[in-house]
């Protein structure tokens, strides 16, 4: 008696992207200068593509995806307006940047804590 099993393909996180609504843009295609694309349909995310030497600054939790070679960095941009985003903003009294160091284009994916629409 032979019992055929079913092996279940590995998803890529592309597949499963593009499966809930989300348009993954080339890199390299953005015509023009642009330096941002908002991707996804309902729960959407920001595409930034950073020139060498660009750095793009954001809220810690707040990147989905990154390209190799962004250097990660903290700051809080001085106590009184750490404070002051903390108090005032609900924000995060850090700041993350991620800078570009080497030679190509590279990519980072960023999104809001809480599903919703980005509003360029």
């Amino acid at each position: 008696c032979e019992i055929a099993m079913a092996v279940p393909q590995q998803a890529s996180m592309g597949g499963l992207l593009q499966e809930a609504g989300y348009k993954l843009p080339d890199p390299f295609s953005f015509e023009g200068g642009q330096v941002w694309q908002v991707a996804g349909n309902d729960s959407q995310a920001l595409v930034v593509h950073l020139q060498p030497g660009q750095e793009v600054m954001c809220e810690p939790g707040a990147m989905l995806s990154q390209a190799d070679g962004l250097t990660p960095e903290v700051d809080s941009g001085g106590y009184g307006l750490a404070i002051q985003r903390a108090c005032c903003a609900n924000e995060s009294c850090f700041r993350m940047h991620y800078k570009n160091e080497t030679q190509q284009p590279k990519h980072i994916v960023l999104s809001p804590t809480f599903p919703g629409k980005i509003v360029p």
